[in-house]
C-alpha cells in the first residue's frame, strides 16, 4: 500500500461516521472518490455515468445488496486493491471499516463493482 494511500485509509478506518461527512455510506463514497480519485460522483445518475465491471477494480464504487434481495442495492463502498480486493465502507456500530471481499460476502452482502464509462 502506498504510504499516502495507507495514511489516508488509516485515518478513516475506525472513525464513527459523522453527520458533517453526510452521515451515511454514500457520504463516504463521495468523499473517497473525490479525495483519492478526483471524481465528482452524482449518486442519482450513477448507472448512467458508470458501468458494471465483472471484477473488483481499484477505485470502483461497490454497490451492495443483501443476498436475500440481490436486485436491490442498499449499501455502498469503494473498492481498493491493496493488493487484494478490499471494500472501504461504513458499518454500524464499528464506523468506517476496510474489509476483504470474502468477509463482506460472508456478512450477507452481494457486491457489484462500477467504474467510470
Amino acid at each position: 500500500m502506498a504510504s499516502d494511500l495507507a495514511k489516508y485509509v488509516n485515518g478513516l478506518v475506525g472513525q464513527h461516521w459523522r453527520p458533517e461527512l453526510r452521515g451515511n455510506c454514500w457520504g463516504l463514497v463521495l468523499k473517497v472518490q473525490g479525495d483519492l480519485f478526483g471524481r465528482m460522483v452524482d449518486p442519482t445518475s450513477l448507472r448512467g455515468q458508470w458501468e458494471q465491471s465483472p471484477l473488483p477494480t481499484h477505485g470502483a464504487i461497490v454497490l451492495m445488496a443483501k443476498l436475500a434481495a440481490p436486485s436491490m442495492p442498499v449499501h455502498a463502498g469503494v473498492c481498493l486493491i491493496l493488493p487484494g480486493p478490499l471494500v472501504l465502507h461504513v458499518d454500524e456500530p464499528a464506523g468506517v471499516c476496510l474489509e476483504e471481499l470474502p468477509q463482506v460476502q460472508m456478512r450477507g452482502w452481494k457486491p457489484e463493482f462500477y467504474v467510470p464509462k
